[in-house]
């Protein structure tokens, strides 16, 4: 009887245990609202569509139902303004703390709008001089919602008339600053050819237009077929192109200090720049070892993560094109450093027991493991959070957030792909099994 009373005993204190730890736990995010009006993600080629905070975080921009643009009150949760058009690339919110800028998708079009009352306060044409066939054919395809263009600042916007011809815009005014001649000549024939073939030129060149560098005083535009050259913003003065194999360059972008540059090319060679004078600093890959992938500069460093195929993720240091470590059995589908620059996400390579690891961008040490389950579908996105010390990952499925020692945190409750982070850290935005978006407070 008293073996009995005690084995009652035990078992009352672990289910009281049990009881204990489910209350007390707490969560690292709550569900705040439903977006009821959210437009779900398409699943071609993994477009997301839109999902941006205002710099203040108290709105909340989404692709719509009902309208292309829905925005939200974070505070109230009503919808604040919907703005429809015929259909957006980039949207920004400006730091006014009343309005936002989008770009109509074939990129000769900005217009700037009040976001309290989804009033159109201005429209900056510059079409003048460009046929409609030709803007047609040289409009880039662009498969997400992306961020407008513009200088840190806010003063100066890049316009593409085409892929070929830019300008450097004063954004109060909408007065035009600077011709960007980027690649002289026209051909119509090629011109046709890119709208024949445009979702595949869409995939296979990456980025079609140009970037600011994070202080403002440089930029750099490639569009695909082109090489990528280089500019003065203050002056509009041309200082180089960036040519360092004889092949396409898909991609280019800065070092986070604006010292640098750095392209890539459909060859597989990265080629690292001089900002001020152009002049090439380094050059990463050849023939025989050719990478398929910039992963990205890794934060207060001059380290960059580059991946081969079928091969595992490497770092190197920029400036040297010497190679610093290897992340051993890490996939070529994706490494990607935090936002901090204190580690790196990678993806191992036939590994079915691992949903990801996680790797000290300093020196390459490994730091975790994440563990996969048999019944998880595959990831379609990841999001550092701004401190850097928690992994969101999302599929079809769900949305789950990890720490740094490979634990679960937390799974976001009827959560899907997308998934993203608010850059002050305060909340996440989720798609969900649904059919709404549903917005999180992190505690």
């Amino acid at each position: 009887m008293k073996q009995f009373k005690l084995i009652l005993s035990l078992l009352a204190l672990f289910l009281f245990g049990l009881t204990g730890y489910s209350q007390n736990t707490p969560k690292f995010a709550e569900l705040k609202m439903s977006l009821s009006d959210f437009r779900q993600s398409s699943g071609f080629f993994a477009r997301y569509g839109l999902i941006r905070f205002s710099p203040d975080t108290k709105f909340l921009a989404v692709s719509g139902k009902a309208a292309d643009i829905i925005i939200y009150d974070i505070e109230n949760g009503k919808i604040q303004a919907k703005i429809d058009g015929s259909g957006f690339s980039a949207f920004s919110f400006l730091p006014d703390g009343k309005s936002v800028i989008l770009e109509e998708s074939g990129h000769e079009y900005f217009k700037i709008f009040d976001y309290r009352t989804g009033q159109l306060l201005k429209t900056i044409d510059n079409t003048k001089g460009i046929s409609g066939f030709r803007r047609m054919t040289d409009a880039p395809n662009t498969l997400e919602m992306m961020s407008v263009t513009v200088t840190p600042d806010w003063k100066t916007l890049l316009v593409m008339r085409n892929t070929k011809e830019f300008q450097l815009t004063n954004l109060e005014t909408g007065e035009k600053q600077f011709d960007i001649v980027h690649e002289k000549g026209y051909s119509s024939t090629w011109e046709l050819g890119k709208l024949i073939f445009a979702p595949t030129l869409s995939v296979l060149f990456q980025q079609n237009g140009g970037k600011f560098s994070p202080d403002g005083r440089f930029l750099v535009i490639t569009s695909g077929n082109r090489r990528p050259t280089l500019w003065n913003v203050k002056t509009g003065a041309k200082i180089g192109e960036l040519t360092p194999q004889d092949s396409f360059t898909n991609y280019a972008n800065f070092s986070p200090d604006s010292k640098y540059a750095i392209t890539y090319t459909t060859s597989g060679i990265i080629g690292i720049w001089d900002s001020a004078t152009g002049k090439l600093i380094s050059i990463i890959g050849n023939k025989q070892n050719r990478y398929i992938a910039y992963g990205g500069w890794i934060p207060n460093s001059q380290l960059i993560v580059v991946q081969r195929n079928k091969k595992d993720a490497e770092v190197f240091d920029a400036l040297t094109g010497k190679l610093k470590f290897t992340m051993l059995k890490s996939d070529s589908a994706g490494a990607i450093p935090s936002k901090n620059g204190k580690y790196i996400f990678t993806v191992p390579r036939k590994d079915e027991t691992k949903l990801f690891e996680l790797w000290n961008a300093e020196n390459g040490e490994f730091i975790a493991s994440f563990p996969r389950v048999k019944a998880d579908s595959p990831m379609t996105s990841l999001d550092w959070s701004p401190d850097g010390n928690f992994i969101m990952t999302a599929s079809k499925k769900d949305v789950r957030i990890w720490n740094m020692k490979g634990e679960l945190i937390q799974e976001l409750e009827n959560s899907q792909s997308p998934a993203r982070f608010s850059d002050d850290g305060k909340y996440i935005v989720t798609g969900s099994n649904k059919d709404t978006g549903l917005l999180w407070e992190i505690k």
